[in-house]
C-alpha cells in the first residue's frame, strides 16, 4: 500500500526485531506471560506489514529478525542439544539412528558426555531426525571442533540458508499461481525454529 506510513513502517520493524531479541536473550521460557505478550506483539507486526502488503519490507524483517537470533542458544526448545548429539555420533563414526544416547553415554566418546546429555529431553530414545538434517549437524559438530555454542550458529546458519531458498521458491509458487506474496509472510515472518 502506497500510503503506508514510513513511520508505521519503521515502528512495526522495531517492534518486531526488538520483541524478536527480548524471546531470544531476554524472557525465560518458565515466563509464559510475558512471553505470550512479546510474542503476540511481534504478530501484530507481522500482521501490518502483511495487512498493508508490504513485501519487501516484510522480507528484510524476515532477515533482521533472523541475524537477531544467530548468536542466541534456543531458549523455547532443548532439541538443539540434540542436534549437537547427533552430529558428534556422525563425526566419531556411528550412526545417530543405532544407539540411545543415554547408552551411549557409557562407551566415554569425545563429544558424547554426561554434560551434553543432560541438556536435552531425549537420552532414552533414538534419535527422529531425517539424514538431510543429520548431515547438516554432522558438518557442524565437524567445523565447530567442540564448541557447542559455534555448532548451534553454524547449524542455524545452515537452516537460515534454507530458509531463504524456501522463501524464495514460496514467492515464485505463488506468482506462478496468480496469489499475492504476501501470503509467504506466514513462513518469512516466523522464525520461532531459533528461539
Amino acid at each position: 500500500m502506497k500510503g503506508t506510513s514510513p513511520f508505521l513502517k519503521y515502528l512495526a520493524a522495531i517492534i518486531m526485531v526488538f520483541g524478536t531479541y527480548l524471546i531470544g536473550y531476554e524472557v525465560p521460557r518458565s515466563d509464559f506471560i510475558r512471553l505470550i505478550s512479546v510474542f503476540f506483539i511481534i504478530c501484530i507486526g507481522g500482521y501490518f506489514f502483511w495487512k498493508n502488503n508490504l513485501v519487501k519490507e516484510g522480507l528484510i524483517v524476515a532477515v533482521l529478525v533472523r541475524l537477531v537470533l544467530l548468536f542466541s542458544t534456543p531458549s523455547l526448545s532443548d532439541d538443539c542439544y540434540r542436534y549437537i548429539w547427533d552430529g558428534y555420533c556422525s563425526i566419531n563414526g556411528i550412526h545417530p539412528f543405532a544407539n540411545v544416547p543415554s547408552e551411549l553415554v557409557k562407551q566415554k566418546i569425545v563429544g558424547l558426555d554426561d554434560q551434553l546429555l543432560h541438556q536435552f529431553n531425549s537420552p532414552n530414545y533414538f534419535s527422529v531426525y531425517p539424514l538431510v538434517l543429520q548431515i547438516i549437524f554432522a558438518i557442524s559438530a565437524f567445523l565447530g571442533k567442540g564448541n557447542n555454542f559455534l555448532i548451534i550458529i553454524l547449524m542455524k546458519v545452515f537452516f537460515v540458508l534454507f530458509e531463504f531458498g524456501a522463501i524464495y521458491f514460496i514467492l515464485k509458487l505463488l506468482k506462478k499461481l496468480g496469489k499475492a506474496s504476501r501470503e509467504c509472510f506466514a513462513f518469512c515472518l516466523a522464525s520461532n525454529r531459533f528461539y
